[in-house]
């Protein structure tokens, strides 16, 4: 049996060849940044030479003199402007702190100020871009990940991606590994303008000296967007495998020529999902790894689920859950009294269509067909996304009708809808079987599954949302099943301003469920 292979590898290497597009078109933003630093600080060194500098050049005797009332004057305004236009971050805020001065400061410690606000301005904009190049590469993935898994975006994607992205990661966040950055910056920079005066060394000496500097905290926030790139990127991945049933992936190694031993020794080793942590046993392993994983899964069941999504349109998740374990009878091969059952099934089935259709006017998708089920999956009845019904022989009408209602409702919504809302599908479609059961005096099969239908009972007794439970039932019906919950919350809060009453409301709105799921 097929499990992950080359066809994963495939598909990573070609999203690394994407990844590395981009992150050299980010790694120009940041040498853009660096470069517009660099400069102003460049013009700030040669400002304060002109103004200082004698033919003989400049003495750290002159640079230690007091900074005088007009420069301060100056400084104060400049500090001022940066708060003012540049709408600093939290972290850039504290910074500048740093740079308060007072009169007494000398002329060296005002020019390493002046630089010093350069330095805040170039680094708040590396946050930001950061911030920004992060989240985009953990909703890429949210969305990546549900192409290849059939399933949808999570509703609360901008609020897990921002999760993620502020995450720790080996004791610090990306934002204070950025301006541990520029404090490194800032006191090599410092040395650096000391070390100068000290030594009588000219502009042009002090410019060259700057440039290697700056080169080396270029090359390291380069390599903190590669890492910190990867590591919202296996973020994303390993939940969005969880979302969706998995249990395990597998590690997947970039296989670029300089791709490092540690790595190569986990190249195809399998994983709990649960156990997954960026740094132990899944990317980034080290700085600017480039590996990612993938969903352990077996990939024949894969490919059927695959060639088969434009009919059934489920997730991979449903796929498994509801036809991956099914074994279907086929008519040839059944025993005459099976024959005689399926008959009276498929001729059930049309009648109870034709009911339904006498109490909501919502059009059914049924496609007409009828599967018969062995049973294996522990179903009795189900409507799959391609709208044909599975049941077994010993179906009831209860049953029939309850996937006739899906028919006129789940079925007209996206894929993923059902999985996405399961609780609030299946419950209010299985109050409404009930009460259209009792209008016509059919048999109800009870199940524990649907103890929810009891607090939906509970509400309307409380505030009447429908004259009885059948009116209520086929209100709730009629909306949308992501819509549902909603609305139903809505009839709660018109429903008086007593804040008691409301709150067990909410509480009993709340023990809507359905088989663990809450909404």
């Amino acid at each position: 049996m097929a499990t992950n292979s080359e066809y994963w590898k495939k598909r990573e290497q070609e999203n690394l060849r994407k990844n590395l597009k981009s992150e050299a078109e980010y790694a120009k933003e940041i040498q853009q940044t660096y470069k517009f630093a660099m400069d102003q600080i460049q013009k700030e060194i040669d400002s304060f030479y002109a103004k200082y500098a004698k033919d003989e050049g400049i003495t750290i005797a002159q640079v230690k003199k007091r900074a005088s009332k007009l420069d301060m004057e100056e400084y104060s305004r400049k500090a001022k402007k940066y708060v003012k236009e540049k709408n600093f971050s939290k972290q850039a805020n504290e910074e500048m702190k740093l740079y308060n001065l007072t009169m007494k400061v000398n002329r060296l410690e005002l020019l390493k100020a002046s630089i010093g606000l350069e330095l805040v301005s170039a680094f708040d904009e590396l946050q930001r871009f950061y911030e920004q190049i992060l989240t985009d590469r953990t909703m890429d993935e949210f969305t990546r990940q549900a192409g290849i898994l059939g399933s949808t975006v999570p509703d609360n994607a901008a609020v897990l991606a921002a999760t993620i992205v502020n995450a720790s990661f080996h004791n610090a966040k990306y934002s204070e590994r950025i301006w541990m950055h520029q404090d490194l910056l800032r006191n090599e920079l410092g040395k650096l303008l000391t070390r100068g005066m000290v030594q009588g060394k000219n502009p042009r000496v002090l410019a060259r000296e700057l440039r290697k500097t700056f080169d080396v905290s270029i090359y390291n926030s380069e390599r903190l967007m590669q890492t910190e790139l990867a590591r919202v990127q296996t973020e994303a991945q390993l939940q969005s495998y969880k979302e969706n049933g998995f249990e395990e992936y597998e590690y997947m190694a970039c296989h670029n020529s300089d791709v490092c031993a540690n790595c190569k020794a986990l190249d195809g080793k399998v994983f709990k999902i649960d156990d997954g942590m960026p740094g132990e046993n899944a990317p980034p392993m080290h700085p600017s790894c480039h590996c990612a994983t993938a969903a352990y899964m077996d990939l024949n069941a894969y490919e059927k689920w695959l060639n088969g999504y434009s009919e059934h349109g489920m997730s991979f998740k449903e796929w498994q859950e509801r036809s991956g374990k099914a074994t279907f009878m086929k008519k040839d091969g059944m025993s005459k009294a099976q024959l005689k059952s399926a008959a009276q099934i498929e001729s059930m089935a049309k009648d109870m269509d034709a009911l339904v259709g006498k109490h909501t006017k919502r059009p059914s998708k049924w496609s007409g067909e009828i599967l018969f089920s062995d049973g294996s999956e522990g179903y009795v009845a189900a409507k799959y996304p391609s709208c044909s019904i599975a049941i077994v022989l010993s179906v009831e009408k209860h049953d029939l009708i309850h996937e006739h209602l899906h028919a006129r409702s789940v079925s007209h919504e996206k894929a993923g809808v059902y999985m996405d809302y399961k609780a609030w599908e299946e419950i209010p479609v299985e109050f409404f079987t009930r009460e259209i059961c009792k209008k016509e005096k059919i048999a109800i099969t009870q199940s524990e599954y649907y103890n929810g239908i009891e607090n939906l009972r509970k509400i309307n007794n409380r505030i009447k949302i429908g004259q009885d439970d059948y009116t209520f039932a086929k209100l709730l019906f009629e909306q949308k099943p992501q819509h549902r919950k909603e609305w139903l919350r809505k009839q709660i809060m018109n429903a008086g301003e007593d804040f008691k009453e409301i709150a067990e409301l909410e509480r009993l709105l709340e023990g809507v469920r359905f088989l663990g799921q809450d909404r």
